[in-house]
């Protein structure tokens, strides 16, 4: 269940990813503390991933990285 929201919770940051990026270079302005961070990492995102697809064969190593597994409070 938590490889489902883990892939549900990335593919829910990669459209709100695309939709600002496109939203910016249609010339929506971007005002606030975080406005450079948020600009940066839209087009980080437009720029390193447009037009990609992450299949499950290529989504599956990622989930057998200990690093991003949820670990249990000792």
């Amino acid at each position: 269940m938590l490889e489902v929201l883990d892939q549900e919770k990335g593919l829910a940051l990669a459209e709100t990813l695309t939709e600002a990026g496109e939203r910016i270079a249609a010339g929506e302005k971007v005002t606030g503390p975080a406005a450079d961070r948020y600009r940066a990492a839209a087009a980080e995102f437009s720029n390193r991933y447009a037009g990609t697809y992450l299949g499950k064969r290529r989504w599956s190593p990622t989930h057998a990285c200990r690093s991003t597994k949820t670990r249990k409070p000792s």
